[in-house]
């Protein structure tokens, strides 16, 4: 089970660090990372188990555009 969820200078998301329990809900404004916090679990799950390549490609054409600030 993961427990923990920590991000830096994902998409929109500068830095976010969340323990998880079972049961979890996600609430916010529109805007907010709601969609991005549940991207950074995919996005791990896809870079372990196909690796770096297919893991940005099917999100973007660069990597650049993952980094918050594109910088």
């Amino acid at each position: 089970m993961i427990r923990q969820i920590e991000a830096l200078n994902f998409r929109c998301l500068r830095y976010v660090k969340q323990p998880l329990g079972s049961f979890h809900v996600l609430v916010g404004p529109n805007a907010s990372g709601k969609t991005t916090f549940l991207e950074v679990i995919s996005f791990l799950g896809r870079l372990v188990s196909d690796g770096p390549e297919v893991a940005v490609s099917e999100r973007t054409q660069t990597f650049q555009d993952l980094v918050f600030g594109r910088s």
